[in-house]
């Protein structure tokens, strides 16, 4: 009896273990499913509808719901023929019948409740990818796709400043005809470099580079104004030869804060009037009523 018992139990999970690597790639095939049949929700008691993985947790749940039922049934016949019966031989089998029927129950709930605990997802058959970010990420060939509109951005007004720091080189002969480079970056390294000429003439050497000024590599600086005198004020304090620092975009207008971007619309003269509105306001557009289709 042991042994017909546990043949039946993997047979049970064998079948449970093909039906889920059965329906995993038809998950991955389609976002919208329409049932040939419909398919009571035992939670809502309507049929269900939407995408293939909510028909795939509506099987998921109408099974439990049944296992759970047959179950009740199962031990209630034991329970009536383990009373009813004076056969000692019956009262085993009843009894065996009565464990088979809470062992099914059990696994049946248990199923349930590791799955929910290990992750939700696993009772949902959620279709959807959580990024890092939290962003919900649609799924390969199907998904949900984006409203066609006219796409309006903008931020809050400024004005951008970027600054790249500056070395400066020298290049020069030596007296024996040795020729050299030196590369000043550090502060007052205009200063040096001049210095460093001098000692080249001095020193009967021919200064055939005399401490040009260039960009170092590396990313600018980028500094953020309101008011266009403010930022013109700053820039005037980089000007100088002997600045360390070259400016790139003076002053240009952009936005520097508060970026949004509304939902698309449908009607272009709505987004150009709320294109005008911003404005208006200050704000920096960014896209101006771009349609996305």
């Amino acid at each position: 009896m042991a042994k017909v018992i546990h043949k039946k139990i993997w047979l049970s999970g064998g079948f449970v273990l093909a039906a889920i690597i059965s329906i995993i790639p038809l998950l991955s095939l389609a976002q919208e499913y329409i049932p040939l049949a419909p398919l009571p929700d035992l939670s809502t008691g309507q049929n269900i509808k939407g995408d293939l993985g909510s028909y795939a947790a509506g099987i998921f749940r109408l099974g439990i719901g049944i296992a759970g039922v047959l179950a009740v049934i199962m031990i209630v016949v034991a329970g009536i023929e383990y009373m009813a019966t004076e056969s000692i031989t019956n009262k085993g089998d009843a009894k065996d019948r009565l464990q088979n029927a809470i062992l099914g129950l059990l696994l049946a709930l248990a199923s349930w409740l590791i799955l929910n605990t290990l992750s939700p997802t696993f009772t949902t058959f959620s279709l959807n990818i959580q990024s890092p970010t939290g962003q919900v990420i649609p799924p390969v060939g199907g998904g949900q796709p984006q409203p066609a509109g006219y796409i309006l951005t903008y931020g809050t007004s400024g004005y951008r400043l970027t600054l790249q720091e500056a070395y400066f080189r020298i290049e020069f002969t030596t007296k024996d005809g040795e020729k050299l480079a030196t590369d000043f970056s550090q502060a007052e390294a205009l200063k040096e470099c001049q210095g460093t000429a001098r000692n080249v003439k001095n020193n009967g050497g021919t200064v055939t580079l005399n401490c040009q000024r260039r960009v170092l590599p590396g990313p600018p600086k980028a500094e953020t104004f309101k008011s266009y005198n403010d930022c013109a004020k700053r820039a005037t304090l980089f000007d100088s030869p002997a600045s360390q620092f070259i400016v790139g975009d003076r002053c240009e207008s952009s936005a520097v804060g508060n970026i949004t971007t509304d939902p698309p619309y449908q009607d272009q003269q709505v987004c150009l009037d709320k294109l005008e509105q911003k404005s208006a306001e200050g704000y920096f557009i960014i896209k101006s009523c771009e349609y996305k289709g």
